[in-house]
C-alpha cells in the first residue's frame, strides 16, 4: 500500500541511557529533518508516548528499568511504532525483537549515516501498517453495519412477506422519512427483535399510531 509522504517533520522518540549516544543520534536525526524528543528513562519515555504521538520510537534494547521485550509490549499496546538499538547481535535476540513488533534492529556502535535511512524506512513501514490497520477497522465496521442491515431486512421480509429487494427498499424509505441513517434504523429494529414474540407481534416499519389502526381494522 502506497502512503503519501507528509511535509510535516516526523516526530521521533529517542530512548537511551547513554547521554553521548543520545546527543550524537539526536543531532544526526535533527539534521536529517526529524523532530526529536530524547529521554534516558524508559518509564519516562513510555509516559511521554502516552501523551504524544510519534512516527517512531528508537529504543535501547537493554536499559536498567525495562528490558527490550517489556518496552516492546508497552509500545505495542499503545500502537506506538518502534525500533531497537542494541549492543547485542545474537540472532535469537534479533528474532525476538522483530517478533515482538520492532520495525528494525540496529547493532551498536551506530553509524548515524546508516541509521538515518533505516529510520526513514521504519517510519515509512509504520505509516503503511497504520494505514492497513485503519482500513481493517473500516472494513470491520462495514461488515458489522452490513450484518445489521441484512438482519433488519430479513425481519421486514418475514413480517410483510416481501422479497429481499422490496424489504430493503421499504427499510430505506422508512429511514428517509425519519431523516435517519439506514444503519441506525436497522440497529434499532434488530435490537428490538430479541424476542421472537415481539418480532411477530410488531411490524418494525409501522409509524406511531398505525399499529392501533391496524388492530382496529383486524377487529372489523
Amino acid at each position: 500500500m502506497q502512503v503519501p509522504e507528509s511535509n510535516t517533520p516526523q516526530a521521533i522518540l529517542l530512548i537511551d541511557d547513554e547521554p553521548m549516544i543520545i546527543a550524537t543520534l539526536a543531532e544526526a536525526l535533527r539534521n536529517a529533518g526529524f523532530d526529536v524528543t530524547a529521554s534516558s528513562s524508559p518509564s519516562e519515555a513510555i509516559e511521554i508516548a502516552g501523551r504524544e504521538r510519534f512516527a517512531l520510537a528508537i529504543v535501547d534494547y537493554a536499559m536498567p528499568e525495562l528490558n527490550g521485550l517489556e518496552t516492546a509490549a508497552r509500545f505495542v499496546m499503545a500502537r506506538q511504532p518502534f525500533m531497537f538499538l542494541s549492543a547485542y547481535s545474537e540472532p535469537e535476540l534479533v528474532e525476538q525483537a522483530i517478533s515482538a513488533g520492532a520495525l528494525a534492529y540496529v547493532v551498536k556502535p551506530v553509524d548515524p549515516a546508516q541509521l538515518v535511512p533505516t529510520v526513514r524506512a521504519a517510519v515509512k513501514r509504520a505509516r503503511e501498517i497504520a494505514a492497513l490497520l485503519e482500513q481493517a477497522d473500516r472494513l470491520s465496521k462495514a461488515v458489522d453495519t452490513s450484518r445489521e442491515v441484512s438482519i433488519a431486512v430479513g425481519l421486514v421480509m418475514a413480517q410483510r412477506g416481501l422479497t429481499r429487494q422490496l424489504a430493503y427498499e421499504s427499510l430505506r424509505q422508512h429511514a428517509r422519512r425519519q431523516r435517519r441513517r439506514l444503519t441506525d434504523v436497522a440497529c434499532e429494529i434488530t435490537a428490538g427483535a430479541e424476542s421472537l414474540y415481539s418480532v411477530s407481534a410488531v411490524d418494525p416499519l409501522r409509524r406511531p399510531g398505525e399499529l392501533d389502526a391496524a388492530k382496529a381494522e383486524e377487529k372489523k
